[in-house]
């Protein structure tokens, strides 16, 4: 009874931050016009409602407001359990284990499967690839598909770097698909001047 319990607080848990992420992803790019000249404050075709309907929650959305510029906001789970950090392996930005000793610390900073590799690139991607093999390419956007830029910016890269869905994974978990410049300090100041000069960017968030 205690086991069935625990697995319905976990698909509870699961499907409350399906729904959450989900209203967030109502909103597309570009959806507030704010343009004086004409009136027009939003794009109503760029706002959909969820219409999520489960086992928990039946939520038919949108929310009320638009998507941060990074898409979603940074979430954070704590968990120290076996169940708690798969949970928080899926969806989590940040994730507080209960740890004391190295050992312990290392597998908890493992806490990747092919399920929630894929589940992640999926929720970044903007198109399901859960069916797909973790270590083969990147599947094609359906057609109709990947009117958010930022699916289309990430599988454009994957196409060009020839890569597989594991690789997009490490992508994405690193910084969610941004861009992730390492190297020595000049080479990043470096890099970052030349995007400024060559007048790709104004500034940079880090």
């Amino acid at each position: 009874e205690e086991h069935m319990k625990h697995d319905l607080r976990y698909e509870l848990a699961q499907e409350f931050v399906d729904v959450v992420k989900g209203l967030w992803d109502c909103w597309e790019d570009g959806a507030i016009v704010a343009d004086k000249v004409t009136g027009t404050y939003l794009d109503r075709t760029k706002v959909r409602p969820l219409n999520h309907r489960g086992r928990f929650f039946q939520v038919k959305g949108p929310i009320n407001m638009a998507r941060s510029p990074q898409g979603h906001p940074v979430i954070i789970q704590a968990g120290g359990s076996e169940a708690g950090l798969e949970l928080a392996a899926r969806p989590a930005d940040v994730v507080f284990p209960v740890v004391q000793e190295l050992s312990r610390a290392r597998t908890a900073y493992r806490a990747l499967t092919p399920t929630n590799a894929l589940t992640l690139v999926t929720s970044r991607i903007g198109y399901d690839v859960t069916g797909f093999p973790l270590d083969g390419p990147v599947p094609a956007p359906p057609p109709g598909d990947g009117s958010q830029a930022f699916s289309r910016v990430l599988y454009e890269h994957a196409r060009r770097e020839n890569m597989t869905l594991r690789d997009l994974y490490n992508l994405t978990a690193a910084a969610r698909g941004h861009w992730v410049l390492c190297g020595t300090p000049k080479r990043i100041a470096d890099t970052l001047e030349e995007w400024f000069v060559e007048e790709a960017a104004d500034g940079f968030n880090v």
